[in-house]
């Protein structure tokens, strides 16, 4: 589910019930977690995998994971 939150789209892929109140996705470029994907330039995208359940990253994967690969 993507939310218009004041202008900014949220993400969500697990819904909306979390232990720790936070029901955000891990974010992780090129391998590294991000706090977000604000920075990235469209046109440096290559590829972008959505996973329901980010678990392969551990308890922070829980909410699911959002990996983008960009163009070498």
């Amino acid at each position: 589910m993507v939310y218009n939150n004041n202008g900014t789209a949220t993400l969500r892929l697990r819904g909306g019930a979390s232990l720790d109140g936070n029901d955000e996705p891990l974010y992780i470029v090129d391998g590294s977690i991000v706090e977000d994907l604000l920075h990235l330039n469209i046109n440096d995208v290559e590829k972008v995998d959505v996973l329901k359940d980010g678990s392969i990253y551990g308890a922070r994967g829980a909410n699911g994971a959002i990996v983008v690969t960009t163009k070498n």
